[in-house]
């Protein structure tokens, strides 16, 4: 019931104009409605809120802006962040990630790099890092974070599939315990 859902979160916007919350949710209604004009329209409206943006909204609304290559509207909301020192690390983790996504590889990097430096063995960081060292052809350093990420959080499958993609595996030196 994509139209009176869209209705709902406009009866929302009559009483809340420029909600980034509403017009997030507004802008993942209107994708999922094929309405694709809309739903970009909504994620920039979202993105010029003037006041501080909770980060559960960030966190939602920085992959809207992604998906319709909005990199200007993008990096305006993380230069509003202030600096990486002051981010906590589940958004610099979250901001990391869309970055790659944009292929800037350089710029998530210094993200991840605060991240780890915030929380040194977290596993998450640990793997994300080195997927991006990965994509920077640093292969001995993503080698070092993702075997420190196994080490950690040995559940974690894509930590095993990244390093079996690293260097050539050898029955005498792999990452197979």
């Amino acid at each position: 019931e994509w139209d009176q859902a869209k209705a709902c979160f406009n009866a929302i916007l009559a009483e809340r104009p420029d909600d980034p919350a509403v017009l997030t949710q507004l802008s993942y209604v209107c994708s999922l409605a094929g309405q694709y004009r809309a739903a970009r329209a909504a994620a920039l409206r979202a993105s010029t809120h003037p006041g501080p943006m909770p980060p559960g909204v960030l966190k939602q609304l920085l992959p809207r802006l992604r998906t319709f290559n909005e990199a200007e509207a993008f990096h305006r909301l993380l230069e509003r962040l202030g600096p990486l020192d002051r981010i906590p690390v589940p958004m610099l983790l979250a901001c990391a990630a869309q970055l790659s996504y944009f292929n800037e590889q350089e710029r998530a990097l210094a993200y991840l790099d605060e991240a780890k430096r915030a929380d040194p063995d977290y596993p998450g960081t640990l793997m994300s890092r080195g997927q991006v060292l990965t994509y920077l052809a640093r292969s001995e350093e993503a080698e070092s974070d993702l075997l420190r990420s196994q080490r950690r959080a040995p559940e974690f499958a894509q930590v095993y599939w990244l390093l079996s993609r690293l260097r050539r595996q050898t029955p005498a030196d792999n990452h197979v315990a």
